[in-house]
């Protein structure tokens, strides 16, 4: 079966290298290098499985569009990826996230993650 994710990441060859190992695996991808791009995607498309998002992104933060999500009532798992010391895996989870990658993450570990979740 093939999922849909959302990757969002400012950093845009790491959003490609992202896209690129998930759709290795059959994931359909949506992506945004924008919070704002991503809420607009999660308007359009009600079928995400998970989504995968910097903390720290140009417009808002992870956690902006977190908060969006939890406005709307049921969400997916949401994992948060960031290069920050200061946010831990404890935070994240706190803030309703599902987990947290650090940067530099292994691209296939955070495929094999996300996989477990969307699959169980």
């Amino acid at each position: 079966m093939s999922y849909k994710i959302l990757l969002i990441d400012d950093e845009a060859d790491l959003l490609d290298l992202l896209v690129e190992f998930f759709e290795m695996e059959d994931f359909q991808v949506l992506k945004s290098l924008t919070g704002q791009g991503a809420l607009d995607l999660i308007k359009e498309h009600n079928d995400i499985a998970a989504i995968v998002s910097d903390q720290n992104l140009d417009d808002m933060t992870g956690n902006d569009i977190l908060k969006s999500l939890k406005a709307g009532g049921s969400y997916p798992p949401f994992f948060f990826s960031t290069g920050s010391i200061d946010y831990t895996q404890e935070m994240a989870i706190a803030d309703g996230a599902t987990g947290l990658f650090s940067k530099p993450f292994d691209l296939e570990e955070v495929v094999a993650k996300v996989k477990a979740v969307v699959s169980a």
